[in-house]
């Protein structure tokens, strides 16, 4: 089943061997097992194998693979196999993730967050984020959704940071993270980055490190980070967003529903629930009506959907 809804995307229009997204949504609903190969391709980046799996797959017959061994995938199959029966696919842009729901993930994760995601994944490079963004002493730098602070470490002597984060508790973990870092004393928030209670031109740098993808309007959040920009401040965005190659555009299309409920459970490591996300915008046009300009944009991993950016504000 396809759910559009107003402001969509499109997705529906595309096509990947010869079959519309509707026309693969219809056959994982009918066949859940197909996801189970596609997570584990997915899982080791393989995109020659991604390819060749889509190409070969005959969507006028039922699937028949080897049994499922995808561990994330057998461990919660019945669930899986509940949302995309029943629940179905969304094309929209935005609003896939309640505001709500995201506070009670995270709030929910934040003890254990760091045994998951703090410089485990492969794709993961902080150091590398921190040297885009090239803060300077006496520069006051914004990260939005700062989350546990894992980027602090990393921070020069003499930063003015300010972090926001939708979630306390995440804060709370930052909170004593952040004592005795070079960057000095760092201000943390409670706040929503759709709104951000700031003045316009407030910040000389703003970073947002897997954030965009776990908020229920990107394009809101991009917008109110430019405005709190001054004039030639540097945004950097380090995030999942949506791929350029079809095929994956499909399988992130397709994910959507258990990235929501289940996280980055593709990744074996990743346990469910640890996380929320929805990586399936696409921060190009937003970042054009935002007013900000491209310095450098870069994808990190084979399926290009580990992107970091770097985006002036005009004068």
């Amino acid at each position: 089943m396809l759910v559009t809804d107003s402001g969509g995307s499109g997705w529906a229009g595309q096509r990947v061997a010869g079959h519309s997204f509707e026309e693969w949504a219809a056959y994982v609903a009918r066949h859940p097992d197909v996801l189970d190969r596609i997570l584990s391709i997915w899982n080791v980046f393989d995109l020659g194998a991604l390819k060749t799996f889509l190409a070969e797959l005959d969507l006028g017959r039922p699937y028949v693979g080897p049994p499922p061994g995808h561990k994330r995938y057998v461990e919660n199959r019945d669930s899986i196999r509940r949302l995309v029966e029943e629940e179905g696919f969304s094309d929209a842009d935005r609003g896939y993730l309640g505001r709500s729901y995201v506070k009670r993930v995270y709030s929910t994760t934040a003890e254990a967050y760091d045994g998951v995601w703090d410089s485990v994944w492969t794709y993961e490079n902080r150091r590398a984020v921190v040297e885009a963004l090239a803060p300077k002493a006496g520069e006051k730098l914004l990260e939005v959704g700062i989350g546990t602070g894992n980027n602090l470490k990393n921070l020069p002597a003499g930063v003015d940071v300010t972090g926001i984060d939708f979630s306390p508790d995440m804060l709370e973990v930052c909170r004593q993270k952040a004592k005795g870092l070079p960057c000095g004393e760092v201000r943390l928030l409670e706040m929503d980055a759709h709104k951000l209670d700031f003045p316009e031109g407030s910040f000389d740098k703003a970073l947002c490190f897997y954030s965009l993808c776990a908020v229920e309007d990107p394009f809101q959040v991009i917008r109110e980070v430019a405005r709190v920009l001054r004039p030639l401040g540097r945004l950097v965005i380090y995030d999942v967003v949506r791929s350029d190659i079809p095929e994956v555009t499909l399988i992130q299309y397709l994910y959507r529903p258990i990235a929501r409920e289940f996280g980055a459970i593709y990744l074996e490591f990743c346990p469910p629930r640890n996380i929320t996300y929805d990586a399936c915008f696409d921060p190009g046009g937003p970042i054009r009506e935002a007013g900000l300009k491209t310095v450098m944009a870069s994808y990190l991993d084979p399926f290009r959907t580990v992107l970091l950016g770097v985006y002036e504000k005009g004068k």
